[in-house]
């Protein structure tokens, strides 16, 4: 019985010191990270950036509609193949 009363001693010793290591080198991975955000573009210029991406989508959509005839040729303002169309037309 002393046995077994010495086992569980020892046991609990070491999960204590185990987890004592574990949450040490826990605090030390925490403090050496350092949150370092880096953005590609200046946040100033992010709404300039985001009309040329909704302009190249909707002409690219446009053309889509050019090619299947869903508009007629020169009806759309913004449409790059009716824009060129109306271009050669006019020289």
């Amino acid at each position: 019985m002393k046995f077994f009363k010495c086992a569980v001693y020892v046991l609990f010793t070491l999960s204590i010191v185990n987890l004592a290591s574990i949450l040490y080198i826990h605090n030390d991975i925490i403090r050496r990270q350092e949150a370092e955000v880096r953005l590609p573009i200046d946040l100033k210029e992010l709404p300039e950036h985001s009309k040329m991406r909704e302009s190249q989508l909707l002409q690219a959509i446009l053309m889509i509609h050019h090619e299947m005839q869903i508009h007629k040729a020169g009806q759309q303002q913004l449409c790059p193949m009716c824009s060129s169309s109306q271009l050669v037309n006019s020289e």
